[in-house]
């Protein structure tokens, strides 16, 4: 329905190839029934073809285009995220819900994660929901930000609106305190 997500915790097809993860993404907007599919007819094999080239295509944007035969298995961390993502959009999404998409990651590969969203959002224009405790990755991509405490909302607003919330502060960012 336009909605895709990725996990807090990866949850790829790890003995399969990176590219077959990607294509499985796709399943959704196939138009092929399982009576065309055995028959395998001609439409059938340039839908296949196109989920291949398009899920190459999505390799390339995020970064993994070099590992498209690897098993998902056998990726970095921070390239096992990247395929999470991929994945997600390779279901043609509208909304691109990241639930703690950096958690695990060292800083070089945060800030990769962080290029990578913005370059989603831009240009391919989806919308992205991001739930995320990295509060430095909130701030350099996130306008408007929500914060939320315990299920309820405590402030919205710009990354500077936010920095300056007594709650937010007292919630999450903590408060400096003199040496």
């Amino acid at each position: 329905m336009g909605l895709a997500r990725t996990f807090q915790n990866i949850r790829l097809f790890s003995d399969m190839t990176v590219l077959e993860n990607v294509m499985i993404g796709r399943h959704c907007r196939t138009k092929s029934g399982i009576f065309r599919s055995i028959v395998r007819g001609k439409g059938v094999r340039e839908e296949e073809q196109e989920i291949v080239e398009s899920s190459y295509q999505l390799l390339q944007k995020v970064g993994l285009a070099e590992f498209t035969n690897e098993f998902a298995k056998n990726l970095p961390y921070g390239a096992q995220r990247r395929l999470e993502i991929a994945r997600a959009m390779a279901t043609d999404p509208f909304l691109l819900l990241l639930d703690e998409p950096a958690a695990g990651m060292n800083p070089q590969e945060t800030s990769d994660l962080d290029h990578l969203i913005c370059k989603i959002s831009e240009e391919d224009r989806i919308a992205i929901l991001l739930i995320e405790h990295d509060m430095k990755l909130v701030m350099n991509i996130s306008n408007p930000i929500y914060v939320m405490e315990y299920g309820k909302k405590i402030a919205e607003g710009s990354p500077q609106q936010i920095k300056d919330n007594p709650k937010v502060i007292e919630a999450y960012l903590g408060e400096e305190t003199d040496a």
